[in-house]
């Protein structure tokens, strides 16, 4: 299946599991944890969840099935303990990046207009399905990326956009916007990049 970003992610991942598996959309969950607490569960959009402090409660409960959390934001939860523990794995930005190789599957016979989006999964499965002029590829950056960063990630990011980003900045490499290159410095998403100089 051509599949991209965090829900997709988590589908691919809760495909794996043992059936059936809960999948809850944040927005509309209640907080209330499902009744089967051996169900592998997915919760999806955790940005938008009506009441976070559920999330904190869900994941100190003490279920048997695994929990799969998707978010456009740091979920705002303690999770160190977690992930030392191993209960829990975060996967960021680097970890759903698609490769080359991937962008050329995915993308097939559009893999040359997917290039721009250098393996962000939406941008190259909305190519894929639906090749998107110049202006509705800008709008898709902002509104699904750069309209949601908090106000002092943009800020960094603003502040060195015409030169090479700051070295190993956490939040400007979870959100994205720029990872090590193979000579270890860090180099900008261009499609981040192009849509902040034109901010």
């Amino acid at each position: 299946a051509q599949v991209a970003g965090k829900s997709y992610a988590a589908r691919a991942i809760a495909a794996a599991l043992a059936p059936p598996v809960c999948w809850l959309d944040a927005a509309a969950w209640d907080g209330e944890p499902p009744a089967d607490p051996d169900a592998p569960l997915v919760l999806d959009g955790a940005e938008r969840l009506a009441r976070p402090d559920a999330l904190k409660r869900l994941l100190a409960t003490d279920r048997g099935g695994p929990v799969i959390v998707t978010s456009r934001t740091p979920p705002g939860v303690p999770l160190a303990r977690g992930i030392a523990t191993g209960r829990i794995r975060v996967l960021g930005p680097a970890d759903l990046w698609l490769t080359p190789e991937e962008v050329a599957l995915w993308a097939g016979a559009h893999a040359a207009a997917a290039a721009p989006f250098a393996g962000w999964p939406l941008g190259v499965h909305a190519v894929a399905t639906a090749p998107l002029a110049a202006d509705l590829l800008a709008d898709l950056v902002a509104e699904e990326w750069l309209d949601l960063l908090p106000a002092e990630v943009r800020a960094a990011a603003m502040a060195h956009v015409l030169g090479d980003p700051p070295a190993g900045h956490p939040q400007l490499r979870a959100w994205g916007l720029a990872w090590p290159a193979a000579d270890g410095a860090d180099r900008w998403h261009p499609l981040a990049q192009a849509a902040l100089v034109a901010a």
